[in-house]
């Protein structure tokens, strides 16, 4: 749903992401990209993948009802 590729400094807050076939955020490089108190729910993927970069972080988030079963 979102899609943070090279970026730094980028904070995602208050979001409620829902009801995706994919992840929820998506974080590919960069730095100190945040996701603070989103409630990320009923994805068929992950609620957040980081893939290389430093110091990202996910805090306070609600998470729940995700993830591929087959």
């Amino acid at each position: 749903m979102v899609s943070l590729r090279d970026v730094s400094y980028v904070t995602l807050q208050g979001l409620t992401l829902e009801g995706g076939r994919n992840d929820g955020v998506a974080v590919r490089g960069g730095a100190g990209d945040r996701v603070i108190g989103c409630t990320i729910r009923n994805l068929g993927r992950n609620a957040v993948t980081v893939n290389g970069g430093t110091n990202h972080g996910v805090v306070g988030c609600d998470i729940y009802e995700t993830g591929y079963l087959g």
